[in-house]
């Protein structure tokens, strides 16, 4: 009977492929916050995260005096835009085929180290941003 889940290295393509969905879904499944549920997670495929900026509005009471509103004035924010330069959390392994191998398995273990790294640099700046 044929082992369905192992690939063989002799097929980069065949074997490269369920790796990295793999990797992709653990680090999703086993993050606290990769997955956005808690803290939004915004793709930057550029590397650069542009994300608009409005200035602070103040509003008006309108009496009720007339028909017309003529004592509203008119308040336009202006949009400003900030650049955040994105850091790129990946792992790295050598494989070595003596056989087959399990691409899901390959796949854990890389998510399960990106998932890691990505959650103990969010908790370092949730703990920096806390007031006691």
């Amino acid at each position: 009977m044929a082992q369905t889940n192992y690939i063989s290295s002799l097929n980069s393509d065949e074997l490269l492929v369920p790796i990295k969905a793999s990797t992709v879904f653990h680090a999703h499944e086993n993050s606290y916050f990769l997955g956005g549920n808690i803290i939004p997670v915004v793709s930057a495929p550029t590397g650069v995260l542009r994300v608009p900026s409005l200035e602070a509005v103040t509003a008006q009471e309108i009496s009720r005096a007339g028909a017309n509103v003529d004592d509203l004035s008119v308040l336009t924010p202006v949009a400003d835009k900030n650049d955040i330069d994105v850091n790129l959390y990946a792992a790295r392994t050598v494989l070595r085929d003596l056989g087959s191998i399990d691409a899901n398995e390959i796949g854990r273990v890389l998510g399960m180290a990106v998932s890691k790294k990505w959650d103990e640099t969010v908790m370092a700046v949730i703990a920096a941003n806390t007031t006691e």
